[in-house]
Protein backbone atom coordinates (compact mmCIF):
# COMPACT_ATOMS: atom_id res chain seq x y z
CA UNK A 1 0.00 0.00 0.00
CA UNK A 2 1.36 3.54 -1.00
CA UNK A 3 1.20 6.02 1.48
CA UNK A 4 2.54 8.86 -0.94
CA UNK A 5 0.74 11.73 0.19
CA UNK A 6 -1.29 13.43 -2.35
CA UNK A 7 -2.25 17.07 -3.04
CA UNK A 8 -5.58 17.83 -2.43
CA UNK A 9 -7.91 20.25 -0.48
CA UNK A 10 -7.50 19.65 3.06
CA UNK A 11 -8.21 21.67 6.15
CA UNK A 12 -7.54 20.88 9.82
CA UNK A 13 -8.21 22.75 13.13
CA UNK A 14 -6.92 22.12 16.98
CA UNK A 15 -9.46 21.88 19.62
CA UNK A 16 -7.15 21.50 22.85
CA UNK A 17 -9.73 19.14 24.63
CA UNK A 18 -12.32 16.78 23.89
CA UNK A 19 -16.00 17.13 23.98
CA UNK A 20 -18.04 17.77 27.73
CA UNK A 21 -18.83 13.42 28.02
CA UNK A 22 -22.26 13.21 27.08
CA UNK A 23 -24.73 12.97 29.95
CA UNK A 24 -26.17 9.73 31.24
CA UNK A 25 -29.33 9.13 31.60
CA UNK A 26 -28.90 6.31 34.09
CA UNK A 27 -28.55 7.38 37.86
CA UNK A 28 -26.37 5.86 39.60
CA UNK A 29 -25.09 3.55 36.36
CA UNK A 30 -22.22 2.35 38.79
CA UNK A 31 -25.01 0.87 41.58
CA UNK A 32 -22.66 2.36 44.17
CA UNK A 33 -25.24 4.01 46.15
CA UNK A 34 -27.36 1.18 45.88
CA UNK A 35 -27.71 -1.12 49.19
CA UNK A 36 -26.77 -4.63 49.15
CA UNK A 37 -29.32 -7.55 48.79
CA UNK A 38 -32.57 -7.75 46.38
CA UNK A 39 -34.00 -4.52 46.39
CA UNK A 40 -33.29 -2.36 43.25
CA UNK A 41 -32.80 1.48 42.74
CA UNK A 42 -36.65 2.96 41.68
CA UNK A 43 -35.17 3.27 37.79
CA UNK A 44 -34.85 -0.28 37.59
CA UNK A 45 -37.85 -2.64 36.48
CA UNK A 46 -37.69 -6.70 36.59
CA UNK A 47 -39.12 -8.80 33.30
CA UNK A 48 -38.98 -12.54 32.63
CA UNK A 49 -40.52 -15.56 30.97
CA UNK A 50 -44.27 -15.95 31.35
CA UNK A 51 -43.92 -18.60 34.56
CA UNK A 52 -40.65 -17.62 35.24
CA UNK A 53 -39.02 -15.09 37.32
CA UNK A 54 -36.14 -12.98 37.69
CA UNK A 55 -33.70 -12.80 40.41
CA UNK A 56 -31.73 -9.60 40.28
CA UNK A 57 -30.15 -8.15 43.14
CA UNK A 58 -27.06 -5.50 44.30
CA UNK A 59 -24.02 -7.41 44.79
CA UNK A 60 -20.36 -6.78 45.97
CA UNK A 61 -17.83 -6.63 43.52
CA UNK A 62 -18.21 -4.21 40.57
CA UNK A 63 -16.34 -3.53 37.35
CA UNK A 64 -14.70 -0.35 38.36
CA UNK A 65 -16.42 0.03 42.39
CA UNK A 66 -17.41 -2.34 45.03
CA UNK A 67 -20.86 -2.97 43.60
CA UNK A 68 -22.56 -4.74 40.44
CA UNK A 69 -26.23 -5.91 39.82
CA UNK A 70 -26.35 -9.44 39.51
CA UNK A 71 -29.05 -11.46 37.56
CA UNK A 72 -29.18 -14.72 37.70
CA UNK A 73 -31.01 -16.76 34.61
CA UNK A 74 -34.19 -19.10 34.82
CA UNK A 75 -33.64 -20.96 31.94
CA UNK A 76 -35.27 -18.81 29.22
CA UNK A 77 -34.96 -15.17 29.93
CA UNK A 78 -35.19 -12.28 32.36
CA UNK A 79 -33.93 -8.57 33.14
CA UNK A 80 -34.10 -5.46 33.73
CA UNK A 81 -35.02 -2.34 32.14
CA UNK A 82 -35.10 1.03 32.88
CA UNK A 83 -37.89 3.55 31.53
CA UNK A 84 -38.30 4.63 28.57
CA UNK A 85 -37.57 8.19 26.83
CA UNK A 86 -38.77 9.29 23.35
CA UNK A 87 -37.00 8.87 20.60
CA UNK A 88 -36.32 12.33 19.07
CA UNK A 89 -35.11 12.57 15.39
CA UNK A 90 -32.36 15.22 16.18
CA UNK A 91 -31.16 12.23 18.33
CA UNK A 92 -29.32 8.94 18.41
CA UNK A 93 -29.29 6.97 21.48
CA UNK A 94 -26.32 4.35 22.73
CA UNK A 95 -26.38 1.92 25.73
CA UNK A 96 -23.55 0.69 27.01
CA UNK A 97 -21.97 -1.72 29.87
CA UNK A 98 -19.84 -3.68 31.50
CA UNK A 99 -20.67 -7.28 31.37
CA UNK A 100 -19.54 -10.33 33.36
CA UNK A 101 -21.21 -14.38 32.58
CA UNK A 102 -20.98 -17.43 33.90
CA UNK A 103 -22.47 -21.02 33.38
CA UNK A 104 -24.57 -20.89 29.89
CA UNK A 105 -25.62 -17.28 30.39
CA UNK A 106 -26.48 -15.34 27.46
CA UNK A 107 -25.90 -12.04 28.49
CA UNK A 108 -26.09 -8.52 27.43
CA UNK A 109 -27.05 -4.72 27.21
CA UNK A 110 -29.83 -4.02 24.55
CA UNK A 111 -32.09 -1.27 22.66
CA UNK A 112 -36.11 -1.99 23.16
CA UNK A 113 -38.19 0.07 20.83
CA UNK A 114 -41.86 0.88 21.75
CA UNK A 115 -44.76 2.39 20.65
CA UNK A 116 -46.75 4.08 23.33
CA UNK A 117 -45.67 1.76 25.78
CA UNK A 118 -46.04 -1.58 23.63
CA UNK A 119 -42.67 -3.12 22.79
CA UNK A 120 -42.13 -3.71 19.17
CA UNK A 121 -38.51 -5.27 19.22
CA UNK A 122 -34.72 -5.06 20.22
CA UNK A 123 -31.48 -4.43 18.67
CA UNK A 124 -29.17 -6.49 20.93
CA UNK A 125 -25.88 -7.72 18.53
CA UNK A 126 -23.60 -8.89 21.47
CA UNK A 127 -23.21 -11.96 24.04
CA UNK A 128 -20.61 -11.30 26.72
CA UNK A 129 -18.53 -14.84 26.74
CA UNK A 130 -19.49 -16.63 29.98
CA UNK A 131 -16.57 -16.76 30.88
CA UNK A 132 -15.99 -15.15 34.30
CA UNK A 133 -14.05 -12.11 32.81
CA UNK A 134 -15.42 -8.38 32.38
CA UNK A 135 -16.16 -7.73 28.80
CA UNK A 136 -17.54 -4.38 27.31
CA UNK A 137 -20.37 -3.95 24.95
CA UNK A 138 -21.99 -0.87 23.29
CA UNK A 139 -25.03 -0.55 20.81
CA UNK A 140 -26.37 2.43 18.70
CA UNK A 141 -29.86 2.47 18.23
CA UNK A 142 -30.90 1.32 14.76
CA UNK A 143 -34.28 2.80 14.63
CA UNK A 144 -34.54 2.29 10.96
CA UNK A 145 -35.68 -1.09 11.27
CA UNK A 146 -38.66 -0.09 13.80
CA UNK A 147 -40.10 2.85 11.89
CA UNK A 148 -43.49 3.28 13.89
CA UNK A 149 -41.21 3.39 17.26
CA UNK A 150 -41.64 6.65 19.62
CA UNK A 151 -39.81 5.31 22.31
CA UNK A 152 -36.39 4.07 23.34
CA UNK A 153 -35.57 2.13 26.20
CA UNK A 154 -32.17 0.78 28.04
CA UNK A 155 -32.35 -3.36 29.12
CA UNK A 156 -29.92 -5.67 30.75
CA UNK A 157 -31.00 -9.11 29.96
CA UNK A 158 -29.75 -12.70 30.62
CA UNK A 159 -30.45 -15.85 28.60
CA UNK A 160 -30.50 -19.47 29.50
CA UNK A 161 -29.32 -20.57 32.64
CA UNK A 162 -26.04 -19.34 34.86
CA UNK A 163 -25.66 -15.88 36.14
CA UNK A 164 -24.52 -12.29 34.83
CA UNK A 165 -23.31 -9.23 36.05
CA UNK A 166 -23.43 -5.93 35.13
CA UNK A 167 -21.80 -2.50 35.94
CA UNK A 168 -21.29 0.42 34.25
CA UNK A 169 -24.03 1.15 32.40
CA UNK A 170 -24.64 4.11 29.88
CA UNK A 171 -27.45 5.67 27.81
CA UNK A 172 -26.53 8.97 26.05
CA UNK A 173 -28.69 10.62 23.62
CA UNK A 174 -25.80 12.09 20.96
CA UNK A 175 -26.80 14.35 18.21
CA UNK A 176 -27.96 13.09 15.20
CA UNK A 177 -25.48 11.56 12.24
CA UNK A 178 -27.90 12.77 9.69
CA UNK A 179 -26.45 12.23 5.85
CA UNK A 180 -23.37 10.62 7.44
CA UNK A 181 -22.59 7.25 4.95
CA UNK A 182 -20.58 5.71 8.01
CA UNK A 183 -22.88 3.61 10.33
CA UNK A 184 -20.19 3.72 12.55
CA UNK A 185 -18.31 6.82 12.11
CA UNK A 186 -18.29 7.81 15.80
CA UNK A 187 -17.47 4.24 16.88
CA UNK A 188 -20.29 4.36 19.44
CA UNK A 189 -21.03 0.46 18.94
CA UNK A 190 -18.23 -2.27 19.42
CA UNK A 191 -17.47 -4.82 21.67
CA UNK A 192 -14.13 -6.42 23.08
CA UNK A 193 -11.92 -3.84 22.14
CA UNK A 194 -13.33 -3.29 18.87
CA UNK A 195 -15.59 -0.82 16.98
CA UNK A 196 -18.45 -2.87 14.51
CA UNK A 197 -18.10 -2.66 10.71
CA UNK A 198 -14.64 -1.68 10.30
CA UNK A 199 -11.95 -3.61 8.79
CA UNK A 200 -7.84 -3.53 9.84
CA UNK A 201 -5.14 -3.93 7.55
CA UNK A 202 -1.18 -3.63 7.77
CA UNK A 203 2.09 -5.37 6.91
CA UNK A 204 2.17 -9.16 8.03
CA UNK A 205 5.13 -8.86 9.50
CA UNK A 206 3.85 -5.93 11.85
CA UNK A 207 1.57 -6.47 15.21
CA UNK A 208 0.17 -3.05 15.65
CA UNK A 209 -2.89 -2.62 18.59
CA UNK A 210 -6.49 -1.59 17.78
CA UNK A 211 -8.03 -0.63 20.70
CA UNK A 212 -11.94 0.52 20.67
CA UNK A 213 -12.08 2.86 24.01
CA UNK A 214 -13.44 5.62 25.72
CA UNK A 215 -9.52 6.73 26.27
CA UNK A 216 -10.18 8.08 22.66
CA UNK A 217 -13.50 9.19 22.58
CA UNK A 218 -13.78 13.08 20.99
CA UNK A 219 -17.17 13.15 21.30
CA UNK A 220 -19.72 10.60 22.78
CA UNK A 221 -18.27 7.17 24.55
CA UNK A 222 -15.60 5.92 22.47
CA UNK A 223 -13.20 6.25 20.16
CA UNK A 224 -10.61 4.20 18.38
CA UNK A 225 -6.94 3.98 18.76
CA UNK A 226 -4.20 3.01 16.66
CA UNK A 227 -0.91 1.81 17.90
CA UNK A 228 2.69 0.56 17.28
CA UNK A 229 2.87 1.10 13.33
CA UNK A 230 5.97 0.65 12.18
CA UNK A 231 4.91 1.70 8.66
CA UNK A 232 0.87 1.81 8.33
CA UNK A 233 -1.96 0.89 10.40
CA UNK A 234 -5.46 1.22 8.92
CA UNK A 235 -9.66 1.28 9.42
CA UNK A 236 -11.55 0.97 6.69
CA UNK A 237 -15.36 1.19 6.46
CA UNK A 238 -17.14 -0.93 4.20
CA UNK A 239 -17.13 -0.05 0.25
CA UNK A 240 -19.25 0.92 -2.17
CA UNK A 241 -20.12 2.04 -5.80
CA UNK A 242 -18.42 4.56 -6.71
CA UNK A 243 -20.15 7.76 -8.26
CA UNK A 244 -17.86 9.69 -10.21
CA UNK A 245 -19.90 12.85 -10.12
CA UNK A 246 -19.70 12.81 -6.81
CA UNK A 247 -18.07 15.02 -4.56
CA UNK A 248 -17.80 13.71 -1.33
CA UNK A 249 -16.01 15.22 2.22
CA UNK A 250 -14.26 13.25 4.93
CA UNK A 251 -14.23 14.75 8.58
CA UNK A 252 -13.09 13.51 11.59
CA UNK A 253 -10.98 14.05 14.79
CA UNK A 254 -7.68 12.92 15.32
CA UNK A 255 -5.22 13.37 17.95
CA UNK A 256 -1.62 11.95 17.52
CA UNK A 257 0.76 11.44 20.02
CA UNK A 258 3.45 9.60 17.62
CA UNK A 259 4.15 8.62 14.46
CA UNK A 260 1.97 10.15 11.54
CA UNK A 261 -1.85 10.22 11.39
CA UNK A 262 -4.68 11.02 9.16
CA UNK A 263 -8.02 10.54 7.32
CA UNK A 264 -8.08 8.82 3.39
CA UNK A 265 -10.28 7.98 0.52
CA UNK A 266 -9.58 4.27 -0.51
CA UNK A 267 -9.67 3.56 -4.47
CA UNK A 268 -11.35 0.00 -4.68
CA UNK A 269 -11.68 -2.39 -7.44
CA UNK A 270 -13.64 -4.85 -5.59
CA UNK A 271 -10.90 -6.45 -3.00
CA UNK A 272 -8.42 -4.89 -4.78
CA UNK A 273 -6.98 -1.49 -3.38
CA UNK A 274 -6.11 1.00 -6.42
CA UNK A 275 -4.86 3.70 -4.44
CA UNK A 276 -5.71 6.67 -1.66
CA UNK A 277 -6.16 10.37 -1.50
CA UNK A 278 -4.42 10.85 2.19
CA UNK A 279 -4.43 13.93 4.09
CA UNK A 280 -1.33 15.26 5.57
CA UNK A 281 -0.80 13.65 8.83
CA UNK A 282 -1.96 15.93 12.01
CA UNK A 283 0.57 17.62 14.50
CA UNK A 284 1.78 14.96 16.96
CA UNK A 285 1.21 16.64 19.91
CA UNK A 286 -1.31 14.99 21.55
CA UNK A 287 -4.25 17.77 20.84
CA UNK A 288 -7.34 17.06 18.78
CA UNK A 289 -7.79 18.45 15.24
CA UNK A 290 -10.37 18.15 12.91
CA UNK A 291 -9.39 17.24 9.65
CA UNK A 292 -11.43 17.83 6.29
CA UNK A 293 -10.75 16.29 3.31
CA UNK A 294 -12.68 16.72 -0.49
CA UNK A 295 -13.25 13.79 -2.68
CA UNK A 296 -10.66 14.90 -5.73
CA UNK A 297 -13.08 12.78 -8.32
CA UNK A 298 -10.10 12.65 -11.04
CA UNK A 299 -8.38 10.23 -9.32
CA UNK A 300 -7.75 6.26 -10.10
CA UNK A 301 -10.45 6.40 -12.88
CA UNK A 302 -10.63 2.74 -13.27
CA UNK A 303 -11.07 2.20 -9.50
CA UNK A 304 -15.12 1.36 -8.86
CA UNK A 305 -15.31 1.76 -5.15
CA UNK A 306 -14.89 3.85 -2.35
CA UNK A 307 -14.04 3.62 0.79
CA UNK A 308 -13.12 5.91 4.16
CA UNK A 309 -10.20 5.19 5.95
CA UNK A 310 -8.08 5.88 9.22
CA UNK A 311 -4.63 6.02 8.89
CA UNK A 312 -1.52 5.86 11.58
CA UNK A 313 1.69 5.74 10.25
CA UNK A 314 4.82 5.04 11.93
CA UNK A 315 7.75 5.11 13.38
CA UNK A 316 5.85 3.54 16.51
CA UNK A 317 3.06 5.86 15.92
CA UNK A 318 -0.02 6.12 18.48
CA UNK A 319 -3.05 7.45 17.60
CA UNK A 320 -7.06 8.22 18.67
CA UNK A 321 -9.76 8.84 15.97
CA UNK A 322 -13.75 9.79 16.53
CA UNK A 323 -16.27 11.02 14.77
CA UNK A 324 -15.96 10.60 11.30
CA UNK A 325 -18.13 11.52 8.98
CA UNK A 326 -18.23 11.35 4.86
CA UNK A 327 -21.28 13.50 3.01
Amino acid sequence: MSLARRLLPLVFAALPLAAEPPANLIADPGFEQAALGNTLPDIWNRFNAAGKECAASIVAGGHSGAHALRIAGNGEFCGVVVSAVPLAADQRYVVAAWVKADGDAQACVKVDYLKDGAWLGQTDPYKAAADGQWHEMAIADDRAKFADANQVALALVVGGGGQAWFDDVAFVALPADQGNRLPNGGFETGTDGAADGWSEAHPADESPKVSWTAAAAHGGLHGVNLKGAKTFHVLYAPSFPRDKAKVLTLSGWVRARSGGATLKFDFRNGDQWVGDQAGDSVPADGQWHEVKVVLDTTKFPEATELCAAILADGPDADADFDDVVMK
